[in-house]
C-alpha cells in the first residue's frame, strides 16, 4: 500500500501513487517510489512464474498483447465488393433537365464504375411526365439523358463512347395516377 500523500502531492491531481512521503528538503520522493513498487511487483510475478512451475502469459507467448496468434477479424483478405446496380433511377423536378444533387453519390459511383471497365457501356433513358405536349415531353426528355451524359463526361471524365442515349418522353410512364406523376420525370441509367 502506498504511502499517504505529501503536502505537495495534495490538491495536484497527482495520483497517489507517484506521490511518497516528503523527502530531504521537503520534496516529494514520487519517481523514485515508483521504481520502487515496479520492481517489487516484477519479482513478485517472477516469484509466481517460479511457483507454478510455468511461464505466467507474456507477450511472446499468447498473453495481452500477443499478435502471432490468427486474427479473429481477419483483416488481411480483401473485403468483397458488394455487387453494383444494373440500374441507376435519377428523378427530375417538373418542366426541368437539372439533375438533382440528391443523385449525385449515386452519378459518382457509375462514372467510377465505367471508368474502371473500358468495356462497359451505359444506356441513359430520358423520361417525361404526360403533362405537356409530346414534341416537348421528348425533347425535356432528351435533354435529361444529355444532362446526365454531359456530367459523367466534364466532371468524372468518362469516356462519352462508353455512353448512349435515348428518349422516350411520356411513352413509358412508370406510373398512370395523376399523383404519381413525379415519379414518371426520370432517368434512368442501364449498366452493362
Amino acid at each position: 500500500m502506498p504511502p499517504p500523500a505529501s503536502p505537495a502531492c495534495k490538491g495536484l491531481g497527482a495520483p497517489l501513487a507517484f506521490c511518497s512521503p516528503a523527502g530531504e528538503g521537503g520534496g516529494g520522493a514520487g519517481f523514485s517510489y515508483v521504481l520502487e513498487q515496479v520492481a517489487r511487483l516484477e519479482a513478485a510475478i517472477a516469484a509466481e512464474r517460479a511457483a507454478r512451475g510455468a511461464m505466467l502469459p507474456t507477450v511472446n507467448d499468447g498473453g495481452f498483447g500477443d499478435t502471432s496468434g490468427d486474427d479473429p477479424f481477419d483483416l488481411s483478405d480483401p473485403f468483397e465488393t458488394p455487387e453494383q446496380p444494373s440500374e441507376v433511377l435519377v428523378y427530375y423536378s417538373f418542366d426541368s433537365a437539372e439533375i438533382p444533387m440528391d443523385f449525385d453519390a449515386e452519378l459518382e459511383m457509375l462514372a467510377m464504375r465505367l471508368s474502371d471497365d473500358p468495356d462497359a457501356k451505359a444506356l441513359i433513358e430520358g423520361h417525361a411526365d404526360d403533362s405537356g405536349a409530346r414534341n416537348y415531353n421528348n425533347t425535356l426528355s432528351l435533354e435529361r439523358a444529355e444532362a446526365i451524359k454531359r456530367r459523367l463526361v466534364q466532371q468524372y471524365a468518362v469516356n462519352p463512347d462508353q455512353i448512349e442515349l435515348i428518349e422516350f418522353g411520356e411513352d413509358r410512364p412508370q406510373k398512370t395516377l395523376p399523383e404519381e406523376q413525379p415519379q414518371n420525370r426520370r432517368a434512368v441509367i442501364l449498366i452493362e
